[in-house]
């Protein structure tokens, strides 16, 4: 199944606490086993994602960056 759907919701989140390219990657990681694209700029700690709104929510989004150990904002 592709990641790249024609209706996909697009979201910005300020995620406190990421430090390194380890860290970008274990949130880009995670959230792609959901089916979420997400880029992160460590420079803004600003978490791009892109999403179907029929398989995730935007709060389960944050709750699987937190369980991974960053504060959404």
């Amino acid at each position: 199944m592709s990641l790249f759907k024609r209706n996909l919701k697009e979201q910005t989140i300020l995620v406190e606490g990421m430090k390194c390219v380890h860290c970008a990657s274990k949130v880009v990681e995670t959230l792609k086993k959901h089916k979420v694209k997400a880029e992160v700029n460590l420079e803004t700690k600003m978490v791009n994602v892109k999403f179907e709104e029929k398989n995730i929510s935007l709060d389960k989004i944050k709750t699987l960056i937190e369980e991974v150990g960053f504060q959404c904002l």
